[in-house]
């Protein structure tokens, strides 16, 4: 077992194997091992964590690595499958893909990975860089990320996409053989049914907004029509089929929230970079899907009304930068600002569903979380993961309403009847 402060660590065999395994390969002589648990009580939901420190004893060896292990939870067996499956899909082949083709240079947008055992027997196992030692947290989730936050993950976020991008019209033959080893994770009825516990407050929603779009206002019934046709058509609706001639569409992170990067801070406290992390349910599919959860879901409405344009904007750039680092000539023709937001107006839909859930659950303390986690451990259709009313929920969902309105994307009640009937 390995060893943390001369003391033996109840860690499991998987766990003891890969340390050993990275210290050999790193060519560390008498390797010391101390690990922690790597978890603070809202994270590893889909794993378990360890924090370890690789120490030479030989003052000849190696100076000290640090790396983050993560292991797939008990039981969930075909979901722990296509999860690890994925993520050691991301950083064995796409990531090093797209790092070669766009010419990125340290820092990376995301962790570097040490190993990778995602086959065969469970628990799997993934070993990964640990930054926190070099500064990075997670922001604070009970607020919005600000325009400064917003700014540096659209930048991270930009250059994976736009890479991803590059290999799907660069490498074609390697885009298919990872987009054929990706599952379609989100049709999956276990991912559905993990789902369940989330959406059942969804046709209480319309009632939070009744002090500012009251019964028999139309958009009190476009709202209430989608809302109670949300639990039959949610997996459409939120994870849409790429169209057939893939237009708009590459490898997405498909969990972009606050929780799932990292950011660095100076002295003084400003934010000044970031990383991205946790790419368990990457998929292929419509690039807007990261920003659903991102912009829609992570930020509040002042922020987006001063600087809605200047980060979309932005984004378009650092992917259309990326583009031409790759070797494409035509990155307008590859993905445009109009596309994306072509893109985001459909996507609006769902989160007009799912934005006060997630904000519940990401403000949520911590016995809550841990409620949330035993019920994703085994959802049942009975279960429902409580939503937490507060004032500053209310008016946080006011505000994306009034946004979709303002941009134009509100749907009809033809939209929500052409959404049930694809469903």
């Amino acid at each position: 077992m390995a060893d943390a402060d001369g003391s033996i660590v109840d860690v499991p065999d998987v766990v003891d194997n890969a340390l050993r395994h990275i210290a050999s390969k790193q060519g560390f002589k008498k390797p010391h091992f101390h690990v922690t648990s790597g978890a603070q009580n809202r994270d590893g939901y889909m794993s378990t964590l360890f924090r370890c420190v690789i120490r030479d004893e030989d003052s000849a060896g190696p100076t000290e690595l640090k790396v983050m292990v993560k292991i797939s939870r008990e039981g969930m067996e075909t979901m722990m499958e296509c999860l690890f499956g994925i993520e050691g899909l991301v950083y064995e082949t796409l990531l090093p893909a797209q790092k070669e083709l766009a010419g990125l240079r340290e820092p990376l947008p995301w962790p570097k990975c040490y190993f990778s055992d995602v086959k065969g027997r469970q628990p799997y196992c993934l070993v990964l860089e640990d930054f926190g030692p070099e500064g990075f947290v997670n922001a604070d989730r009970s607020k919005g990320l600000d325009a400064a936050h917003m700014r540096l993950a659209l930048e991270q976020l930009g250059k994976f996409h736009g890479a991803s991008m590059a290999l799907v019209r660069l490498r074609p033959e390697l885009f298919k053989t990872i987009k054929d080893q990706l599952p379609v994770l989100f049709r999956l009825p276990e991912f559905c049914n993990i789902m369940k516990p989330f959406i059942v407050p969804v046709p209480s929603l319309p009632g939070l907004v009744e002090s500012r779009y009251p019964k028999g206002s139309h958009v009190h019934t476009v709202l209430r029509k989608l809302c109670d046709s949300f639990k039959d058509t949610f997996p459409q609706l939120m994870w849409p089929l790429p169209p057939e001639d893939g237009r708009g569409c590459t490898f997405v992170h498909g969990d972009c929230m606050i929780n799932n990067m990292a950011f660095k801070y100076d002295k003084d406290g400003a934010v000044q970079a970031c990383k991205l992390y946790d790419f368990q349910v990457g998929s292929y599919m419509e690039v807007a899907q990261d920003f659903m959860w991102l912009l829609f879901c992570n930020t509040e409405k002042e922020m987006r009304d001063e600087h809605w344009e200047s980060l979309l904007r932005g984004y378009i750039d650092v992917v259309h930068d990326t583009l031409r680092a790759s070797g494409c000539d035509d990155p307008e023709d590859i993905y445009s600002l109009d596309l994306l937001k072509e893109q985001l107006k459909r996507l609006a839909v769902p989160a007009l569903c799912i934005q006060p859930l997630m904000w519940s659950f990401m403000t949520a303390d911590d016995d809550q979380v841990d409620e949330v986690r035993n019920d994703m451990a085994a959802p049942e259709q009975s279960v429902s993961v409580p939503l937490r009313t507060t004032p500053k929920l209310i008016e946080h969902y006011i505000g994306l309403i009034e946004n979709v309105i303002d941009w134009g994307w509100f749907p009809t009640v033809e939209d929500i009847d052409r959404y049930t009937a694809e469903a």
